[in-house]
């Protein structure tokens, strides 16, 4: 998405979506056993499905033989959890899914044929989970492929054979770990857009959203009798919020008449938070945590008719995947707010004022996150 404001005039760029479905298995089949002398000899963690993945994708073409393409596909690793009887037999089963946002950025090379054209890809993919389950994938690894690449009508047909190698697990020793290689089969349906300026058409944007918090991620939470902890004897705890965040991530929006549109972003957030510890001794630690989230609010926009600087009002329902040690955070809320919008060229920029009502977290007790939230951020579309 960061490439289109680049001004590859030069270039031809192409939108569409991707799926297919995985040969391999998610996770390791793996057995731990429990020392204790407990009715059960251990857990096992074992992949009961292969998995399918969808998304959109977008392609950059440099020429007629080389592009650049970047797909983000989800994908729901399967995962079951089992304990594991002394005679071998399984109870407790329970399905642990883990979902994930894959992103691979391709360099593709089209070899010269008229109809059907052979292909070949690699270049570097990024994963990012939500509720772990116990597990930690990694987020980083190399991609390589080939296919190939037909027509029909204004429609280019593409499947491709494709080879992930991930980093090291980030699993501790007592989680389950995913499948490092993994070999999949994905079609690609996509079209050439009308320009680099408008690649969805005159009734549809895409762009980029680039943001910063006003309010703090979490609720400020202060212990004050004492407890026993870090071999000392604890006088408070403040646990805050931390520094404010960047925000960022793509956008899309629908125009409709009456100067009404739908506006659909995918937002990545990172959250922080501090804990201030003083002892009864009077020494004080700091430290620092946090995880990430992605936001997906679903606007709808209204502007003013307005010549040059057309002010705009939004709202509408904003959902939010958690990711790390934050799935206790609301997955639901309700967004609305207001900005101008004024052209610079081919590109709409539209600064903007955002507020955030989500519902209460889950779980009791504990860290909260902030359910009001405020943000000051920027579009940037064509």
């Amino acid at each position: 998405m960061f490439l289109l404001p680049l001004g590859v005039l030069a270039q031809t760029l192409s939108v569409g979506v991707v799926g297919g479905g995985s040969f391999t298995d998610a996770f390791r089949d793996q057995f731990l056993r429990d020392p204790d002398s407990s009715p059960f000899a251990g857990t096992r963690y074992f992949s009961p499905s292969k998995d399918y993945l969808v998304g959109g994708m977008l392609e950059i073409r440099f020429r007629s033989n080389w592009s650049v393409e970047v797909d983000g596909m989800f994908r729901q690793l399967h995962m079951t959890t089992a304990a594991v009887r002394r005679d071998g037999s399984l109870s407790s089963i329970s399905p642990s899914p883990v979902v994930t946002w894959e992103f691979p950025v391709l360099a593709k090379y089209r070899f010269r044929y008229r109809r059907v054209k052979p292909l070949l890809e690699v270049g570097p993919s990024f994963r990012t989970a939500g509720n772990l389950n116990g597990t930690n994938p990694s987020h980083a690894g190399i991609t390589a492929g080939f296919g190939v690449e037909t027509r029909w009508r204004s429609l280019r047909i593409a499947p491709v054979l494709r080879y992930t190698r991930w980093s090291g697990n980030n699993a501790s020793g007592d989680r389950a770990s995913t499948q490092r290689n993994q070999v999949e089969l994905l079609v690609g349906f996509s079209q050439q857009t009308e320009s680099i300026w408008h690649p969805l058409g005159h009734h549809m944007s895409l762009g980029v959203v680039l943001a910063n918090n006003l309010t703090g991620d979490f609720r400020t939470t202060t212990l004050q009798f004492p407890v026993i902890g870090y071999g000392r004897q604890l006088q408070s705890a403040v646990d805050s919020s931390g520094p404010r965040s960047f925000i960022a991530g793509p956008t899309v929006e629908f125009h409709l008449p009456a100067n009404v549109s739908v506006e659909i972003d995918a937002l990545h957030r990172p959250v922080t938070s501090t804990l201030d510890i003083v002892f009864s001794d009077g020494t004080r630690t700091h430290s620092t945590g946090g995880g990430a989230t992605w936001e997906f609010p679903v606007l709808a926009k209204y502007r003013f008719p307005i010549r040059r600087v057309a002010p705009f009002v939004e709202a509408g329902p904003s959902f939010r995947l958690p990711q790390g040690e934050l799935t206790f955070a609301s997955p639901f809320g309700i967004a609305a707010g207001a900005g101008l919008e004024f052209r610079f060229r081919q590109m709409q920029i539209a600064p903007a004022i955002r507020g955030t009502r989500w519902a209460p977290d889950r779980g009791l007790g504990g860290q909260k996150t902030t359910r009001n939230q405020l943000e000051l951020l920027a579009g940037l579309s064509f």
